[in-house]
């Protein structure tokens, strides 16, 4: 480009349209170091950088029944990226209300489960009984049962004296 902006006219390659490369946009090409004239109109540039339009049936409906292909939306025009949805409801067994997979048909059903625990009691969440070491407290000498083997470098304390010390006030025990 030339050092004093001036207007050119340009033909667009894409839709072969002339137009007007202005001299301050020339000055804002060299200001961005953009050193080739553009080779498309506004119209074109705007229309390379938007997705292509989309219909009404390329958005989700809401079914949670419909298929989309993961296709949908990448050639225009296709037939294929429409949702499909079931033709009918497929029955339910007569005798429970619930829907089983096949794969799980002649399992025990929901209704004769046992209930479902959650947190540590779930199945599979069970804590085991952890050992327990005894050991005499070091500030008031009393026998300690704690869940960890006691190092003799450190001192232990009782359950009562390590409350103490944290600022927990005591607690009754009633049993």
């Amino acid at each position: 480009m030339t050092e004093t902006a001036q207007d050119i006219e340009i033909v667009c390659q894409d839709c072969g349209e002339s137009f007007i490369f202005t001299g301050a946009e020339a000055a804002f090409y060299q200001a961005r170091s953009l050193s080739m004239p553009p080779k498309r109109c506004k119209e074109c540039r705007g229309a390379r950088g938007r997705p292509p339009e989309r219909s009404a049936q390329d958005y989700p409906t809401g079914n949670p029944n419909e298929y989309r292909s993961p296709m949908a939306c990448e050639t225009p025009g296709t037939n294929w990226a429409r949702p499909s949805t079931p033709s009918r409801a497929r029955p339910r067994p007569a005798e429970s209300q619930e829907y089983r997979s096949p794969a799980f048909r002649n399992s025990e059903p929901m209704a004769q489960r046992a209930p479902r625990m959650q947190g540590n009691g779930a199945p599979g969440f069970r804590r085991r009984e952890r050992p327990m070491f005894q050991t005499i407290c070091a500030k008031c000498g009393a026998t300690a049962h704690v869940p960890f083997e006691p190092s003799p470098s450190r001192q232990v304390l009782c359950k009562g004296c390590f409350d103490e010390k944290r600022g927990i006030p005591p607690t009754t025990e009633e049993g």
